[in-house]
């Protein structure tokens, strides 16, 4: 009782401390502190007496006799706990399945020791005749519909989730043996549901905890994509595979992790507190990104704003995205006019909001396509009455002095949306976070363009209605007859040019695109291989222009005194003869030097180096799709190819003098022996005890074998480890049978 006490007081400091953290890492944040709410610490182990860690200890060593004697007291006396467990959560059972001690195991179970998961233990350690004994224990103490023994282990204690059973675990580990046997008593494994599921299960588990839901499914996959399990299950186990592996096409991660569990510990990873299986996902870092405002990675993950979506079939998908890419304009306005309604709610979701942004700069892109197809005058003269074609007509005629058109009106409210859409994004985020991002560099440029687009223009409408006021047959004069460097023309040349950056800004939505997206990624270090193909090719032009110089500089100033021109005042090549090296005076050995040098420049220029640029631009695009882009730390572990590259030869050299076992002496062997021989160290002592001969000094001897069977004392050779075990234990063994064994039983005594 007083030791209850003193862990409940405990308890309650802890949990007053992590009040008291929480209020002040959140002093000064009402919303914070609105939604705290009290910690669920989990069901920890209760501390050992001495009685609870000798008898851990006991079977641990394999002392059956002590362990007998110890839970038989325990039933009359109710002194300690037979289902204690220690510091590390292992209990009885456990321990003894660790040292695969069958004959423990079977004693553990006899004298009434709560087996728990002690199955999936079993499992784990692929102990087969402890699996097969759990087994038949759990079909005669279950009842149904009660639930199995793993099942009644708390959530917050177990080792394995609440969706593994004992043929799904065994199937993870591919054991035949075990997975036979769970077979021939009748175990079966549920096909897992579709991803598009509706059905009210899959709907309640996804809401409950969505993390936990993908994970069960994944794995049922992972068991159903057993060998064995298919060997023996299966009919046809090719035909099996196949269809498993196209079902597993839509289940795929895209590379994204590499396994489900360093899913779960990005998402939850807390720097105060590590994430571990079995306690619930509180998804810290989804918070940490809602707080630094990383809209990219909580729209690709999360669908709030269209529950189900991606249970929804690709038709159903597409019938969402056209609805609102069409309506866009509808919930923009009901969000300016009841923000706070149901549909404005859904609009501040992140999926929502990206389809909305989405449609509306494709809208804006097809607004500039109408423009500079001159949208307006071929829909009136192809559509429009006779009067306003002849109005088309007359206006053509008027190529000065227009003002803006609706379409370039609407194209200019737009520019005025993304202007104010990047002010706002710099005064939230500062200016080096937006300097930060390589888009908003086009977003600028864009911007600056139309702009000044919108200068020009207004420049060139007042300057034009000048000079019509003053002259009115102006209004007339063609464009062939503008002046070069006239208003209006530089402003459709910046417009157009405005046109190219809006449409390569689609190029940022690829992103969303697992095929696609890789090459947003390469563009960068495409654009680098470009430029370092540029100075070579630029290296290759100048050494051959100097050697070409060098070579006919005589005959070129003879024939440049010819003057060989065109009307525009450029030369004229081909009468200079300069193309097939037709110089005046040259001599053949001359010529033919410089048709080789030619011919050179040629092939290097056109097949080395064009093929260089390809290989180099493919190299960077492959760097890409085999290295996928995973968060650190894992982005830090070398990939197999590089290993392979660094100490792949070496090894193979290494190697070819050297002959490895076919089944190397591994820890759990050594564990396993430690065991066997430790379980016949107290069997024998017992025996030695009832035959009347003095075993008490094995507790003086303790210390000196518990430490020689450490763990952080063992020796790095497990030959040596072995042989060392072996030795201190017979030798104590034998000690005790030669120095405490009576005068009467020894050999050469009468």
């Amino acid at each position: 009782m007083e030791r209850d006490a003193m862990n409940s007081r405990q308890n309650i400091k802890i949990k007053k401390n992590l009040y008291e953290r929480r209020d002040v890492r959140n002093m000064g944040d009402p919303e914070v502190q609105i939604q705290m709410r009290p910690t669920k610490l989990p069901t920890l182990p209760k501390s050992l007496n001495i009685e609870e860690k000798k008898y851990l200890m006991a079977v641990e060593r394999g002392d059956m006799a002590n362990v007998r004697r110890i839970v038989q007291k325990a039933h009359r006396k109710k002194h300690i706990d037979i289902n204690c467990v220690d510091s590390l959560g292992r209990g009885a059972l456990t321990l003894a399945i660790d040292g695969e001690n069958l004959e423990m195991v079977e004693l553990l179970v006899i004298l009434g020791v709560e087996t728990r998961d002690a199955l999936l233990q079993a499992i784990n350690a692929e102990f087969v005749e402890a699996v097969e004994l759990l087994l038949e224990h759990e079909e005669l103490i279950h009842k149904r519909p009660d639930l199995y023994s793993w099942q009644k282990v708390d959530i917050t204690t177990a080792t394995f989730t609440r969706d593994i059973t004992p043929l799904m675990l065994a199937a993870h580990k591919n054991n035949y043996e075990i997975i036979k046997i769970l077979l021939d008593r009748g175990a079966t494994l549920p096909d897992p549901h579709d991803i598009r599921c509706g059905c009210d299960e899959c709907i309640q588990e996804s809401n409950e905890d969505p993390l936990r839901h993908s994970l069960a499914r994944l794995n049922e996959y992972r068991a159903l994509a057993s060998p064995s399990l298919i060997a023996l299950s299966s009919t046809d186990p090719l035909l099996t595979a196949f269809e498993l592996s196209w079902e597993l096409r839509n289940t795929a991660f895209a590379e994204q992790s590499r396994s489900s569990h360093e899913l779960a510990i990005i998402l939850n990873h807390d720097p105060e507190k590590p994430f571990e299986d079995g306690e619930p996902m509180k998804l810290a870092r989804l918070d940490l990104a809602m707080v630094f405002k990383q809209k990219q990675l909580l729209a690709s993950l999360w669908y709030e704003g269209v529950p189900g979506f991606r249970r929804m079939s690709n038709f159903e998908k597409m019938l969402i995205i056209v609805r609102v890419a069409l309506l866009f304009p509808y919930y923009c306005v009901l969000y300016m006019i009841a923000p706070n309604c149901s549909t404005g709610k859904i609009m501040r979701k992140p999926f929502m909001k990206f389809l909305i942004h989405a449609s509306s700069y494709l809208f804006f892109l097809f607004i500039l396509i109408l423009v500079s197809q001159r949208a307006e005058v071929k829909a009136i003269q192809m559509f429009g009455p006779e009067w306003m074609v002849k109005d088309i007509e007359e206006a053509s005629k008027r190529q000065r002095g227009n003002g803006p058109t609706y379409l370039e009106v609407l194209v200019f409210i737009y520019v005025l949306g993304f202007i104010w859409e990047e002010t706002h994004e710099i005064f939230k985020q500062g200016m080096r976070s937006y300097l930060r991002n390589m888009w908003n560099f086009i977003d600028f440029t864009r911007n600056s363009l139309y702009v000044a687009v919108a200068v020009l223009r207004f420049a060139a409408y007042l300057q034009q209605r000048a000079e019509i006021q003053n002259n009115p047959s102006t209004r007339y004069i063609p464009r062939e007859k503008w002046d070069d460097f006239d208003p209006q023309l530089i402003a459709e040349g910046l417009f157009a040019a405005a046109n190219i950056f809006s449409a390569l800004k689609l190029v940022h939505l690829f992103s969303i695109n697992p095929h696609l997206g890789p090459l947003q990624i390469s563009l960068g270090r495409m654009v680098i291989d470009i430029v370092k193909f540029f100075f070579i090719y630029s290296l290759v032009l100048f050494a051959f222009a100097c050697g070409l110089n060098q070579l006919l500089w005589y005959f070129a100033d003879l024939e440049k005194s010819k003057c060989y021109v065109l009307p525009g005042g450029l030369p004229d090549w081909e009468n200079a003869g300069l193309e097939n090296f037709e110089l005046a005076g040259i001599k053949s050995y001359t010529r033919f030097w410089g048709l080789l040098m030619f011919g050179s420049y040629s092939v290097i220029n056109v097949i080395v180096l064009l093929n260089l640029l390809i290989a180099m631009m493919s190299n960077s695009y492959a760097m890409i799709v085999d290295s996928p882009t995973l968060p650190p730390p894992f982005n830090i572990l070398p990939t197999p190819k590089r290993m392979m590259k660094l100490f792949g030869r070496g090894e193979k050299s290494k190697k070819g003098n050297v002959k490895l076992d076919d089944e190397p002496v591994t820890e759990d062997d050594i564990n396993e022996l430690k065991g066997d021989v430790s379980a016949l160290r107290y069997e024998l002592l017992d025996v030695l005890g009832r035959n009347g001969m003095d075993v008490s000094f094995t507790d003086r001897k303790e210390k000196k074998i518990s430490r020689s069977v450490t763990p952080v004392d063992m020796p790095k050779s497990p030959g040596h480890n072995l042989l060392a075990l072996i030795r201190d234990i017979s030798s104590d063994v034998g000690a005790h049978v030669d120095l405490r064994t009576p005068t009467h039983l020894r050999p050469g005594t009468i």
